[in-house]
C-alpha cells in the first residue's frame, strides 16, 4: 500500500510502500507511462492508499532502515482493487451498518475524487462498488463513471472493456434506463478513436447519433471519424493541414494509417500486390512516437549507462523510449510491431523476448520490456525533417527522431538505388513509388544516401547489436570494385571544379530582377569559367562505364553539384547561352539515370511533348531542377514543352516530399515571375 510521501524525478517516482505484514520499503518505479507529462500528476500514478501488485523477478536492495525495490518494466506492476485475489483480506473495507449502502457510499468517494481530478483513486472507488453492487440501475452508473475516468487517465482498452459490459449485460435489458446508452456509445467512441480502431468507432457513433439525433458532439466525432476511414480505406489526406501541422515545433498529426497496393510476404517484407506504377502512394504511417528538437532544447543532457546491453547513450534516447513505451500502454495492439523488429537484435537472438511470435499478456495486460523497446528504438528510430528542404521556410536539418516499425528495415530493406521514396511531414511517414513495380516484386527504399561514399554507408547500415547486414547491391558492387583510387579521382575533379566556383560564385550569377552587371562577375570570365568547368564534367563523367553501367544502375552522383553551376553559368550569359543551359540540365537528369522521349511532331512553335520513358534515382535536387527547366522552355516561347516540364516537376515533387499540392508553395514563385498561373 502506498504512503502519502512521493517524490518525482526526471525518470521516476520514489515512495514509501507498507507491505500486508506491516514492513515499510522504498518503491521505486521508472518509466512509468505518463512520465513525459509535465508536470507529472502523482495523484494519477499512486496516489496514497492505493495498493500496487510488483511483478517477480524484481530487483530489491537492503539498506540499514529499510529494503528498496526498483521495478523498470512498466508492466511489471499493476493496481489492485478488493474484487483481484490478491488484494490482502485485512485491507478490504468493512461495512458493519447495513442500512448504508457500500456501493452507494463508495459511488459517492468516487465522484468525489473525479471532480478533484484525482482520477486513479476514483477508479479504485469505482472498482470497489462493483464487487458489492446488486442493482442494475447503479451498477450501469460505476461502469460508465470508471470509463470515462479510465479515458481520462489514457487507459483506452479498459475503458472500451466497461462500455462492451455494458452494452452486452444491460444496455441488452430491455427495461434499462435507455438515457445512459447516450453516454456509453460516446464513450465507447472515444476510446476506439484512441485506439485507433476507427471502423468500431464509427459503428458506435451512427448508431449513437441515430439513436440521439440531438447530440451535436457525437455528430463532430462522427465526421472526424469518417474522415479517418477515408484515409486508411482510400489514402485521401488533407495534405495542406498536415502540411501546415509539419510547421510547428512540435507537430502531432492527427491521421489514420494507410496500406495500399502491397502486402508483407512470409519473411515480412513489403511487396506489391498488382503492377503500381511510379508516384503511386504506397503507405501512410504516423510515428509509433517521435522526439523532436523543441523538446529537448534547454535540457540539460546525460549519459545514461544501460547495463543490459553494456551501451552508453544520450539521455534523448531514453526519453524516446519512455514515450514509446508510454504509447505502448495506451495502445497495446502496435506491442507486436515492436515485438518482431527485437528478432532482428543480437542481444535477444537466443532468448524468448526476441521472439516474432505474438506478445504475451498477463493480468490483462501486454508485457512491456522496457529494455527491448529501446534496442529497438536504437537499432530502428529514423532521423528525419518535419517538412521537406523544398518547401518555402523549410529547415533542411534533421528536425527529430522517430519509430515508425511498419517501414523499419526488416520490413523495408536498403537499396542504394530503390524503387521506394519515403517523405515525412511532422510526424506522418508517406511512401511512393519511385518506378513502375511488377506485381510480387519486393519494395525497397534508401535508408542511408548512396551518395555517401561506400565506407560511410556500411558503417551506417551495419548497426551494432543487429544482424541486418551492409548493402550488396549493384551500385555497392560496382564502387568495391572501382576502388579508392577512382573515387579518390572522382573527388578532385569536383574540389577543382569548386575552385572555380570561387572566382564567380553561385549566388553572384543572378538573372532575375536584382541582378546587378556592375557587382557582378563579367560575361567574359563567367565564359571561360564555363568552358573549363564543362571540361571537367565531360572528364568526370569518362570515369564511369555508360555501356557497363549505366546511370540507372550507377547514378553518376559527383557530376551533380558540377552540372548544377554548368547551369547556372550558361543562364547568367544570356540568351545566346540557353540551349546550353538545357543540355546542361539535361546532362543533369541522365546523370540520374533518367530517360526521357521527345515528341515534335505537329508541335508548332510551342515545342513538343515531353516524357519520362525510364525514372531514375529522385534525388531532392531533381525538383529543382525540372522547374529551371520548364522556366527556361518558358522564356523561349516552347510553352507546351515548358509545360510538360512543369508537369513531370510535379511528379518529381510528389515522389520526394510527399504530395503534388505541396508543388506550388515550393515553386510558386518562380512560376508567378513569369506571369505563370499554376
Amino acid at each position: 500500500m502506498a504512503r502519502d510521501l512521493r517524490v518525482a524525478g526526471d525518470d521516476g517516482v520514489v515512495t514509501l510502500v507498507e507491505d500486508e505484514l506491516g514492513a515499510v520499503h522504498r518503491l521505486r518505479l521508472y518509466n512509468l507511462p505518463s512520465q513525459n507529462q509535465k508536470p507529472l500528476n502523482l495523484d494519477d500514478i499512486l496516489p496514497p492508499g492505493c495498493v500496487l501488485a510488483i511483478k517477480e523477478p524484481y530487483c530489491e536492495a537492503a539498506s540499514e532502515d529499510m529494503s528498496g525495490i526498483r521495478v523498470d518494466h512498466p508492466s511489471d506492476w499493476m493496481y489492485l482493487s478488493e474484487v483481484h485475489a490478491l488484494f490482502p483480506e485485512i485491507w478490504k473495507h468493512q461495512f458493519d451498518d447495513p442500512s448504508v449502502s457500500p456501493s452507494e457510499s463508495l459511488k459517492n468517494e468516487g465522484n468525489a475524487f473525479f471532480k478533484a481530478h484525482k482520477y486513479r483513486q476514483s477508479v479504485l472507488k469505482y472498482t470497489e462498488a462493483l464487487r458489492f453492487e446488486r442493482s442494475p440501475s447503479l451498477g450501469a452508473t460505476l461502469l460508465l463513471n470508471r470509463a470515462q475516468a479510465y479515458l481520462l487517465l489514457g487507459d483506452y482498452p479498459l475503458a472500451v472493456n466497461d462500455v462492451q459490459k455494458y452494452l452486452t449485460e444491460i444496455a441488452s435489458n430491455p427495461d434499462h434506463a435507455k438515457s445512459q446508452d447516450e453516454k456509453a456509445l460516446f464513450r465507447g467512441a472515444k476510446a476506439f478513436y484512441a485506439l485507433r480502431k476507427y471502423q468500431d468507432a464509427h459503428d458506435l457513433l451512427e448508431r449513437l447519433t441515430k439513436e440521439f439525433p440531438q447530440n451535436k458532439d457525437a455528430r463532430q466525432e462522427l465526421t472526424k471519424v469518417k474522415t479517418r476511414l477515408e484515409e486508411e480505406k482510400w489514402g485521401r489526406y488533407d495534405w495542406f493541414a498536415l502540411s501546415a501541422e509539419a510547421r510547428k515545433p512540435v507537430p502531432k498529426n492527427d491521421v489514420a494509417d494507410y496500406v495500399g497496393s502491397i502486402k508483407r510476404d512470409g519473411s515480412g517484407v513489403w511487396v506489391a500486390t498488382r503492377d503500381v506504377k511510379a508516384g503511386e502512394l504506397l503507405l501512410v504511417s504516423k510515428a509509433l512516437d517521435v522526439l523532436f528538437a523543441a523538446e529537448v532544447e534547454g535540457n540539460e543532457k546525460a549519459l545514461v549507462y544501460d547495463a543490459t546491453r553494456a551501451l552508453l547513450g544520450e539521455s534523448e534516447g531514453w526519453t524516446l523510449t519512455r514515450k514509446i513505451a508510454s504509447k505502448l500502454s495506451e495502445v497495446p495492439s502496435q506491442v507486436d510491431d515492436v515485438q518482431s523488429l527485437s528478432g532482428c537484435l543480437d542481444v535477444y537472438q537466443d532468448s524468448e523476448e526476441g521472439s516474432s511470435e505474438k506478445v504475451v499478456m498477463i493480468d490483462d495486460r501486454t508485457i512491456i520490456d522496457i529494455n527491448v523497446i529501446d534496442a529497438v528504438r536504437e537499432a530502428f528510430a529514423t532521423p528525419f525533417p518535419a517538412i521537406h528542404p523544398l518547401i518555402t521556410g523549410a529547415s533542411s536539418v534533421f528536425s527529430g527522431v522517430g519509430l515508425w516499425p511498419a517501414s523499419a528495415r526488416p520490413h523495408l530493406p536498403h537499396a542504394c538505388t530503390p524503387n521506394t521514396s519515403r517523405s515525412f511531414l511532422g510526424d506522418v511517414l508517406i511512401l511512393r513509388a519511385c518506378r513502375d513495380l511488377k506485381s510480387g516484386e519486393g519494395l525497397t527504399v534508401s535508408h542511408v544516401h548512396p551518395a555517401l561514399p561506400l565506407e560511410e554507408r556500411r558503417a551506417e547500415l551495419v548497426r551494432p547489436g543487429t544482424r541486418l547486414g551492409a548493402c550488396e547491391c549493384a551500385f555497392c558492387a560496382i564502387e568495391e570494385k572501382e576502388g579508392n583510387e577512382m573515387r579518390a579521382r572522382r573527388v578532385e575533379l569536383v574540389q577543382r571544379v569548386k575552385t572555380l566556383s570561387d572566382k564567380a560564385p553561385a549566388e553572384r550569377l543572378r538573372t532575375d530582377a536584382a541582378r546587378d552587371d556592375s557587382a557582378g562577375p563579367s560575361n567574359d570570365s563567367v565564359k571561360e569559367i564555363a568552358r573549363s568547368v564543362e571540361g571537367l564534367c565531360d572528364t568526370l563523367e569518362s570515369t564511369y562505364s555508360q555501356r557497363e553501367h549505366p546511370a540507372h544502375v550507377q547514378p553518376r552522383f559527383a557530376l551533380l553539384e558540377p552540372l548544377s553551376y554548368l547551369f547556372a553559368c550558361y543562364l547568367y550569359l544570356g540568351p545566346t547561352h540557353t540551349e546550353d543551359a538545357m543540355r546542361a540540365n539535361a546532362r543533369y537528369f541522365a546523370a540520374l539515370g533518367f530517360e526521357f522521349e521527345y515528341t515534335d511532331v505537329g508541335a508548332g512553335a510551342g515545342g513538343g511533348d515531353v516524357v519520362v520513358r525510364r525514372h531514375g534515382y529522385y534525388h531532392p535536387l531533381i525538383v529543382k531542377t525540372l522547374v529551371q527547366q520548364s522556366s527556361v522552355c518558358w522564356q523561349l516561347g516552347k510553352k507546351r514543352t515548358a509545360d510538360a516540364w512543369r508537369r513531370i516537376a510535379e511528379n518529381s515533387m510528389e515522389i520526394v516530399a510527399g504530395h503534388r499540392r505541396l508543388f506550388k508553395e515550393a515553386f510558386g514563385k518562380v512560376y508567378a515571375s513569369l506571369n505563370w498561373e499554376l
